[in-house]
């Protein structure tokens, strides 16, 4: 399965895809968050941000954002 992390984070114009990220569970999104890697990647798409954020969470079973 797929976790899914479905967030309305508002995206500038024309950065939508820069934005993008995908994770197999919710355990693997909590520790992603603590990677300098990906510390590093929300400090570069802050600019590309609009302020607007919300969302849900859920687990899907298939998802055409994956091969």
């Amino acid at each position: 399965m797929t976790f899914v992390n479905v967030g309305t984070l508002g995206a500038a114009p024309g950065k939508r895809d820069e934005l993008v990220e995908l994770w197999d569970s919710a355990e693997a999104h909590r520790a992603s968050l603590a990677l300098s890697q990906v510390q590093d990647a929300i400090a570069r798409a802050r600019p590309l941000l609009d302020g607007t954020f919300g969302g849900h969470r859920f687990t899907v079973v298939g998802s055409p954002l994956r091969d």
